[in-house]
């Protein structure tokens, strides 16, 4: 319970920030690949959204011969695939669960936070 206090649950468009509040983030607005970020299958729509959007963009900096924006974009769309990969797992999961059995994303941060060698309690 604990450590469920000690957790921030910062709302960002398209899941949660699981960091804990004693810790700042040195990649402000970089969640896509951060190990701290938590989403859950209500945010798909937006994941798909902004793969979509990544995807024009990328086109277009392609077309401008803009190398290191294709790059990066590369990047945030290989990360919103595995994402959107990760949520289709879990749904198919979830499909073979009872109806009771759900997911606390929170939950789920503690329990890996947990597992990581050097872990303060």
């Amino acid at each position: 319970m604990k450590e469920r206090i000690a957790r921030a649950k910062q709302a960002l468009p398209n899941g949660y920030c699981g960091l804990p509040l004693v810790q700042s983030c040195p990649h402000p607005n970089a969640c896509l690949s951060c190990e701290n970020f938590l989403t859950d299958s209500s945010f798909r729509d937006i994941h798909q959204q902004q793969l979509t959007h990544t995807q024009t963009l990328r086109e277009r900096a392609k077309q401008n011969e803009n190398v290191r924006l294709v790059e990066l974009l590369d990047q945030d769309e290989q990360s919103l695939r595995r994402i959107l990969d990760g949520l289709d797992a879990l749904d198919a999961d979830n499909a073979q669960q009872p109806p009771s059995a759900s997911i606390d994303v929170i939950e789920l941060a503690s329990s890996r936070d947990a597992k990581r060698p050097g872990k303060r309690s």
